[in-house]
Protein backbone atom coordinates (compact mmCIF):
# COMPACT_ATOMS: atom_id res chain seq x y z
CA UNK A 1 0.00 0.00 0.00
CA UNK A 2 1.07 3.61 -0.46
CA UNK A 3 0.81 6.79 1.49
CA UNK A 4 -2.56 7.52 -0.14
CA UNK A 5 -3.87 6.13 3.16
CA UNK A 6 -2.61 9.26 4.90
CA UNK A 7 -3.89 12.84 4.91
CA UNK A 8 -1.81 15.13 2.72
CA UNK A 9 -0.85 17.29 5.70
CA UNK A 10 0.70 14.27 7.44
CA UNK A 11 2.61 13.26 4.33
CA UNK A 12 3.93 16.79 4.04
CA UNK A 13 4.80 17.17 7.73
CA UNK A 14 7.11 14.16 7.83
CA UNK A 15 8.07 13.95 4.14
CA UNK A 16 6.38 10.60 3.56
CA UNK A 17 5.71 10.93 -0.18
CA UNK A 18 7.91 7.95 -1.13
CA UNK A 19 7.01 5.73 1.80
CA UNK A 20 4.98 2.54 1.69
CA UNK A 21 2.28 2.67 4.35
CA UNK A 22 0.17 -0.11 5.81
CA UNK A 23 -2.61 0.45 8.33
CA UNK A 24 -2.46 -2.00 11.23
CA UNK A 25 -5.32 -3.53 13.13
CA UNK A 26 -6.07 -1.18 16.01
CA UNK A 27 -6.33 -2.07 19.65
CA UNK A 28 -9.07 -1.07 22.07
CA UNK A 29 -8.04 2.55 22.62
CA UNK A 30 -9.38 3.89 19.33
CA UNK A 31 -5.96 4.93 18.04
CA UNK A 32 -5.01 4.34 14.41
CA UNK A 33 -1.54 2.86 13.79
CA UNK A 34 0.35 2.81 10.49
CA UNK A 35 3.53 0.93 9.60
CA UNK A 36 5.83 2.93 7.32
CA UNK A 37 8.61 1.38 5.23
CA UNK A 38 11.03 3.91 3.78
CA UNK A 39 13.02 3.61 0.58
CA UNK A 40 16.24 2.98 2.52
CA UNK A 41 14.61 -0.02 4.24
CA UNK A 42 14.08 1.68 7.59
CA UNK A 43 10.74 1.40 9.38
CA UNK A 44 8.74 3.89 11.39
CA UNK A 45 5.28 4.10 12.97
CA UNK A 46 2.59 6.74 12.60
CA UNK A 47 0.01 7.01 15.36
CA UNK A 48 -3.24 8.93 15.24
CA UNK A 49 -4.35 9.30 18.86
CA UNK A 50 -7.96 8.53 19.81
CA UNK A 51 -10.50 11.26 19.24
CA UNK A 52 -10.88 13.49 22.27
CA UNK A 53 -7.31 13.07 23.50
CA UNK A 54 -5.98 16.45 24.61
CA UNK A 55 -2.77 17.78 23.08
CA UNK A 56 -1.46 18.30 26.62
CA UNK A 57 -1.95 14.61 27.30
CA UNK A 58 0.01 13.60 24.20
CA UNK A 59 2.76 16.04 25.16
CA UNK A 60 2.92 14.50 28.65
CA UNK A 61 3.36 11.00 27.26
CA UNK A 62 5.99 12.17 24.78
CA UNK A 63 7.87 13.96 27.56
CA UNK A 64 7.98 10.83 29.75
CA UNK A 65 8.91 8.49 26.90
CA UNK A 66 11.56 10.95 25.73
CA UNK A 67 13.01 11.12 29.25
CA UNK A 68 13.19 7.33 29.37
CA UNK A 69 15.27 7.29 26.17
CA UNK A 70 17.52 10.09 27.36
CA UNK A 71 18.16 8.12 30.54
CA UNK A 72 19.27 5.07 28.58
CA UNK A 73 16.05 3.05 28.12
CA UNK A 74 16.31 2.18 24.44
CA UNK A 75 13.26 -0.08 24.68
CA UNK A 76 10.90 2.84 24.09
CA UNK A 77 10.61 4.47 20.64
CA UNK A 78 12.35 7.64 19.56
CA UNK A 79 9.86 10.37 18.63
CA UNK A 80 10.53 11.83 15.15
CA UNK A 81 10.16 15.56 14.59
CA UNK A 82 8.36 17.12 11.65
CA UNK A 83 10.08 19.32 9.07
CA UNK A 84 9.27 22.27 11.34
CA UNK A 85 10.74 20.55 14.40
CA UNK A 86 7.49 19.73 16.19
CA UNK A 87 6.47 16.30 17.44
CA UNK A 88 2.72 16.64 16.94
CA UNK A 89 0.39 17.46 14.05
CA UNK A 90 -3.29 18.11 14.73
CA UNK A 91 -5.97 17.45 12.09
CA UNK A 92 -9.71 17.55 12.73
CA UNK A 93 -9.23 17.41 16.51
CA UNK A 94 -6.98 14.34 16.32
CA UNK A 95 -3.26 14.35 17.03
CA UNK A 96 -0.64 12.54 14.99
CA UNK A 97 2.87 11.51 15.98
CA UNK A 98 5.69 9.73 14.15
CA UNK A 99 8.17 7.47 15.90
CA UNK A 100 10.73 4.73 15.54
CA UNK A 101 9.30 1.31 14.71
CA UNK A 102 9.96 -1.14 17.55
CA UNK A 103 10.80 -4.61 16.20
CA UNK A 104 9.79 -7.94 17.66
CA UNK A 105 6.71 -9.91 18.59
CA UNK A 106 4.74 -10.42 21.82
CA UNK A 107 5.17 -13.64 23.75
CA UNK A 108 2.88 -16.39 22.44
CA UNK A 109 0.72 -18.85 24.43
CA UNK A 110 2.82 -21.75 25.67
CA UNK A 111 2.53 -25.05 27.50
CA UNK A 112 6.15 -24.72 28.70
CA UNK A 113 6.18 -23.16 32.19
CA UNK A 114 9.93 -22.48 32.11
CA UNK A 115 9.56 -20.53 28.87
CA UNK A 116 6.91 -18.29 30.45
CA UNK A 117 8.93 -17.83 33.63
CA UNK A 118 11.90 -16.70 31.56
CA UNK A 119 9.71 -14.42 29.44
CA UNK A 120 8.02 -12.76 32.42
CA UNK A 121 11.37 -12.17 34.13
CA UNK A 122 12.73 -10.50 31.00
CA UNK A 123 9.54 -8.47 30.63
CA UNK A 124 9.61 -7.37 34.27
CA UNK A 125 13.26 -6.38 33.94
CA UNK A 126 12.35 -4.24 30.93
CA UNK A 127 9.55 -2.56 32.89
CA UNK A 128 11.96 -2.03 35.79
CA UNK A 129 14.41 -0.41 33.41
CA UNK A 130 11.68 2.00 32.32
CA UNK A 131 10.76 2.75 35.96
CA UNK A 132 14.37 3.49 36.82
CA UNK A 133 14.79 5.76 33.79
CA UNK A 134 11.75 7.95 34.50
CA UNK A 135 12.22 8.14 38.26
CA UNK A 136 14.10 11.40 37.70
CA UNK A 137 10.78 12.99 36.77
CA UNK A 138 9.80 12.71 40.40
CA UNK A 139 8.69 10.23 43.05
CA UNK A 140 6.60 10.91 46.10
CA UNK A 141 4.73 9.17 48.88
CA UNK A 142 1.02 9.22 48.10
CA UNK A 143 -2.11 7.13 47.84
CA UNK A 144 -2.24 4.75 44.89
CA UNK A 145 -4.77 5.85 42.28
CA UNK A 146 -5.07 2.21 41.20
CA UNK A 147 -6.16 1.18 44.70
CA UNK A 148 -8.63 4.06 45.04
CA UNK A 149 -10.17 3.29 41.65
CA UNK A 150 -10.52 -0.40 42.43
CA UNK A 151 -12.27 0.35 45.71
CA UNK A 152 -14.81 2.40 43.78
CA UNK A 153 -15.18 -0.21 41.05
CA UNK A 154 -15.90 -2.96 43.58
CA UNK A 155 -19.15 -1.16 44.37
CA UNK A 156 -20.04 -1.17 40.67
CA UNK A 157 -19.26 -4.90 40.52
CA UNK A 158 -21.67 -5.56 43.38
CA UNK A 159 -24.40 -3.72 41.49
CA UNK A 160 -23.77 -5.86 38.42
CA UNK A 161 -23.97 -9.09 40.40
CA UNK A 162 -27.25 -8.07 42.01
CA UNK A 163 -28.86 -8.29 38.57
CA UNK A 164 -30.24 -11.61 37.27
CA UNK A 165 -27.64 -13.83 35.58
CA UNK A 166 -27.49 -13.42 31.82
CA UNK A 167 -28.12 -17.15 31.50
CA UNK A 168 -31.71 -16.60 32.66
CA UNK A 169 -32.31 -15.02 29.25
CA UNK A 170 -29.68 -16.95 27.37
CA UNK A 171 -31.31 -16.66 23.97
CA UNK A 172 -30.62 -12.92 23.94
CA UNK A 173 -26.85 -13.04 24.55
CA UNK A 174 -23.85 -14.68 22.86
CA UNK A 175 -22.45 -17.74 24.62
CA UNK A 176 -19.11 -16.07 25.41
CA UNK A 177 -20.81 -13.26 27.31
CA UNK A 178 -22.89 -15.73 29.31
CA UNK A 179 -19.70 -17.60 30.22
CA UNK A 180 -18.07 -14.38 31.43
CA UNK A 181 -21.06 -13.65 33.63
CA UNK A 182 -20.94 -17.20 35.00
CA UNK A 183 -17.25 -16.95 35.88
CA UNK A 184 -17.88 -13.69 37.71
CA UNK A 185 -20.69 -15.18 39.77
CA UNK A 186 -18.57 -18.21 40.65
CA UNK A 187 -15.47 -16.24 41.64
CA UNK A 188 -17.01 -13.26 43.41
CA UNK A 189 -18.27 -15.02 46.58
CA UNK A 190 -14.87 -16.66 47.07
CA UNK A 191 -12.87 -13.43 46.92
CA UNK A 192 -15.24 -10.56 47.72
CA UNK A 193 -14.39 -10.09 51.39
CA UNK A 194 -10.64 -10.65 50.94
CA UNK A 195 -10.40 -8.11 48.15
CA UNK A 196 -12.63 -5.57 49.86
CA UNK A 197 -10.67 -5.78 53.10
CA UNK A 198 -7.29 -5.73 51.38
CA UNK A 199 -8.11 -2.77 49.17
CA UNK A 200 -9.68 -0.84 52.05
CA UNK A 201 -6.49 -1.29 54.08
CA UNK A 202 -4.28 -0.36 51.12
CA UNK A 203 -6.39 2.72 50.44
CA UNK A 204 -5.37 4.19 53.78
CA UNK A 205 -1.66 3.63 53.24
CA UNK A 206 0.77 5.82 51.33
CA UNK A 207 3.22 4.23 48.96
CA UNK A 208 5.89 5.43 46.54
CA UNK A 209 4.37 6.64 43.28
CA UNK A 210 5.99 7.74 40.01
CA UNK A 211 5.31 7.53 36.28
CA UNK A 212 4.39 3.94 35.37
CA UNK A 213 2.97 2.24 32.26
CA UNK A 214 -0.27 0.96 33.86
CA UNK A 215 -1.07 -1.34 30.92
CA UNK A 216 1.70 -3.93 30.97
CA UNK A 217 -0.26 -6.39 28.86
CA UNK A 218 1.91 -9.04 27.24
CA UNK A 219 0.96 -7.69 23.79
CA UNK A 220 2.74 -4.42 24.61
CA UNK A 221 6.09 -6.07 25.36
CA UNK A 222 8.00 -7.20 22.28
CA UNK A 223 10.64 -9.92 22.12
CA UNK A 224 13.27 -10.57 19.47
CA UNK A 225 12.85 -13.54 17.14
CA UNK A 226 14.59 -16.12 19.39
CA UNK A 227 12.57 -14.87 22.34
CA UNK A 228 15.65 -14.37 24.47
CA UNK A 229 15.58 -10.59 24.92
CA UNK A 230 12.99 -7.82 25.08
CA UNK A 231 13.22 -5.63 21.98
CA UNK A 232 10.65 -2.96 22.76
CA UNK A 233 7.87 -1.51 24.89
CA UNK A 234 4.87 -0.05 23.05
CA UNK A 235 1.50 1.60 23.69
CA UNK A 236 1.71 4.31 26.32
CA UNK A 237 -1.95 5.38 26.35
CA UNK A 238 -2.40 4.47 30.02
CA UNK A 239 0.85 5.99 31.30
CA UNK A 240 0.24 7.89 34.55
CA UNK A 241 1.67 8.49 38.01
CA UNK A 242 0.92 5.51 40.25
CA UNK A 243 2.59 2.73 42.21
CA UNK A 244 5.01 0.47 40.29
CA UNK A 245 3.04 -2.42 41.81
CA UNK A 246 0.34 -1.67 39.23
CA UNK A 247 2.68 -2.59 36.38
CA UNK A 248 3.83 -5.86 37.94
CA UNK A 249 0.24 -6.85 38.71
CA UNK A 250 -0.84 -6.40 35.10
CA UNK A 251 2.28 -8.09 33.81
CA UNK A 252 2.09 -11.30 35.84
CA UNK A 253 -1.57 -12.10 35.24
CA UNK A 254 -1.26 -11.25 31.55
CA UNK A 255 1.60 -13.72 31.14
CA UNK A 256 -0.14 -16.30 33.34
CA UNK A 257 -3.09 -16.17 30.96
CA UNK A 258 -0.73 -17.34 28.19
CA UNK A 259 -0.22 -20.69 29.92
CA UNK A 260 -2.45 -23.62 29.01
CA UNK A 261 -3.53 -25.89 31.86
CA UNK A 262 -5.35 -29.08 30.98
CA UNK A 263 -8.70 -28.09 29.46
CA UNK A 264 -10.38 -31.19 30.82
CA UNK A 265 -9.76 -29.95 34.36
CA UNK A 266 -10.78 -26.34 33.94
CA UNK A 267 -13.24 -26.36 31.08
CA UNK A 268 -10.92 -24.60 28.65
CA UNK A 269 -11.57 -24.67 24.89
CA UNK A 270 -11.18 -28.08 23.33
CA UNK A 271 -8.72 -26.78 20.76
CA UNK A 272 -6.17 -25.94 23.46
CA UNK A 273 -3.66 -28.80 23.75
CA UNK A 274 -3.11 -30.32 27.19
CA UNK A 275 -0.10 -29.04 29.05
CA UNK A 276 2.89 -31.28 28.34
CA UNK A 277 3.98 -31.69 31.94
CA UNK A 278 0.56 -32.94 33.02
CA UNK A 279 0.27 -30.48 35.91
CA UNK A 280 -2.94 -30.50 37.90
CA UNK A 281 -4.93 -27.35 38.41
CA UNK A 282 -3.70 -26.93 41.99
CA UNK A 283 -0.07 -27.25 40.95
CA UNK A 284 -0.71 -24.78 38.13
CA UNK A 285 -2.02 -22.27 40.66
CA UNK A 286 1.04 -22.80 42.84
CA UNK A 287 3.21 -22.28 39.78
CA UNK A 288 1.54 -18.90 39.14
CA UNK A 289 1.68 -17.85 42.80
CA UNK A 290 5.25 -18.97 43.46
CA UNK A 291 7.30 -19.43 40.30
CA UNK A 292 5.76 -16.92 37.90
CA UNK A 293 5.43 -14.19 40.53
CA UNK A 294 8.91 -14.97 41.80
CA UNK A 295 10.39 -14.63 38.31
CA UNK A 296 8.64 -11.30 37.78
CA UNK A 297 9.79 -9.86 41.12
CA UNK A 298 13.36 -10.98 40.44
CA UNK A 299 13.19 -9.31 37.03
CA UNK A 300 11.95 -5.93 38.20
CA UNK A 301 14.52 -5.91 41.03
CA UNK A 302 17.32 -6.09 38.46
CA UNK A 303 16.83 -2.38 37.80
CA UNK A 304 15.00 -0.84 40.74
CA UNK A 305 13.95 -1.35 44.32
CA UNK A 306 10.75 -3.32 44.77
CA UNK A 307 9.87 -4.03 48.39
CA UNK A 308 7.99 -6.96 49.86
CA UNK A 309 5.17 -4.54 50.67
CA UNK A 310 4.97 -3.60 47.00
CA UNK A 311 4.90 -7.31 46.12
CA UNK A 312 1.85 -7.84 48.33
CA UNK A 313 0.17 -4.76 46.90
CA UNK A 314 0.84 -6.01 43.37
CA UNK A 315 -0.82 -9.36 44.13
CA UNK A 316 -3.86 -7.58 45.58
CA UNK A 317 -4.15 -5.30 42.58
CA UNK A 318 -3.73 -8.26 40.20
CA UNK A 319 -6.51 -10.36 41.75
CA UNK A 320 -8.95 -7.46 41.93
CA UNK A 321 -8.11 -6.33 38.39
CA UNK A 322 -8.87 -9.75 36.94
CA UNK A 323 -12.39 -9.74 38.37
CA UNK A 324 -13.05 -6.07 37.72
CA UNK A 325 -11.86 -6.34 34.12
CA UNK A 326 -14.44 -9.05 33.53
CA UNK A 327 -17.10 -6.80 35.02
CA UNK A 328 -16.03 -3.96 32.73
CA UNK A 329 -16.12 -6.10 29.60
CA UNK A 330 -19.44 -7.70 30.54
CA UNK A 331 -20.95 -4.29 31.21
CA UNK A 332 -19.62 -2.94 27.92
CA UNK A 333 -20.96 -5.85 25.87
CA UNK A 334 -24.33 -6.09 27.58
CA UNK A 335 -24.95 -2.34 27.40
CA UNK A 336 -25.44 -2.73 23.65
CA UNK A 337 -28.49 -4.34 22.06
CA UNK A 338 -28.10 -8.13 22.18
CA UNK A 339 -28.17 -8.51 18.41
CA UNK A 340 -25.15 -6.18 18.18
CA UNK A 341 -23.02 -7.95 20.79
CA UNK A 342 -21.14 -9.85 18.09
CA UNK A 343 -21.23 -7.16 15.40
CA UNK A 344 -19.82 -4.08 17.13
CA UNK A 345 -16.52 -2.72 15.74
CA UNK A 346 -13.73 -4.78 17.24
CA UNK A 347 -16.18 -7.31 18.67
CA UNK A 348 -14.10 -10.31 17.60
CA UNK A 349 -10.95 -8.93 19.23
CA UNK A 350 -12.94 -8.13 22.36
CA UNK A 351 -14.39 -11.64 22.49
CA UNK A 352 -10.95 -13.23 22.13
CA UNK A 353 -9.44 -11.01 24.83
CA UNK A 354 -12.33 -11.57 27.22
CA UNK A 355 -12.45 -15.33 26.72
CA UNK A 356 -8.73 -15.56 27.45
CA UNK A 357 -9.25 -13.48 30.58
CA UNK A 358 -12.25 -15.52 31.72
CA UNK A 359 -10.37 -18.81 31.22
CA UNK A 360 -7.58 -17.50 33.40
CA UNK A 361 -10.07 -16.28 36.02
CA UNK A 362 -11.87 -19.61 36.28
CA UNK A 363 -8.51 -21.39 36.56
CA UNK A 364 -7.06 -19.08 39.13
CA UNK A 365 -9.95 -17.73 41.15
CA UNK A 366 -12.63 -20.43 41.28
Amino acid sequence: MTNSLLPAAIVEAWDLADVRVRKLEGGFSGAAIYHCRHRDGSETALRCWPSGTAAERVAEVQRVVGEARRRGCGLVPQIIETRTHTTLVTLADRHWEHSQWMPGEPCSPSDDPQHLESAVRLAAAAVGQFHAAVRQLGTRSDLSAAVVQRCERLAAAEQWLQQPPLATDGARWPAWLIRVDGVLRAAWPRHQHRLQAGLAAARSQRTNVQYVLRDCHHAHILFDAPGTTVSGLIDFDALRVDTPATDLARLVHSFAALSRPQPGIIGGPSEDPPIQSGRTLSSWRRWVEDDLWGAAVAGIREHCSFTDQQCELARLIADSTTLLSLVNWATWASSNPPHRANTLPGAEAVRNRVEQLSRFAINYLT
